[in-house]
């Protein structure tokens, strides 16, 4: 892949959980990782087009340098958006690249 491909800078970030003084547990996200990716809107494309349930449950694809511990626990944050991992494919079988099926949190 072109480097200039990769123009959507992502942050990754896993979820931790913390107690606080009366045993309550609060959930935070913290910055695993800063990537530089691709993003790709799959609107119509997953519709369809495949019989694949991840396929279509997914709303966005995402390309990005291999990342080894990323898993769909984590999640992605873009240009003021979440997306929640539905997927990761080591696309190339030589940790390059990866593909990463997201699906956009609506709050």
């Amino acid at each position: 892949m072109r480097a200039g491909a990769l123009r959507h800078l992502v942050q990754v970030q896993y979820p931790t959980t913390t107690r606080d003084a009366n045993g309550g547990v609060t959930q935070t996200w913290t910055l695993l990782a800063t990537r530089w990716a691709e993003i790709k809107d799959l609107g119509h494309e997953r519709e369809g087009t495949t019989g694949d349930r991840q396929r279509a449950d997914a709303t966005h694809e995402m390309t990005i340098r291999h990342l080894s511990s990323l898993s769909p626990r984590h999640r992605v944050v873009y240009n003021g958006m979440t997306f929640n991992i539905v997927s990761e494919i080591n696309d190339d079988l030589r940790n390059r690249m990866q593909k990463v099926l997201l699906k956009r949190v609506v709050s």
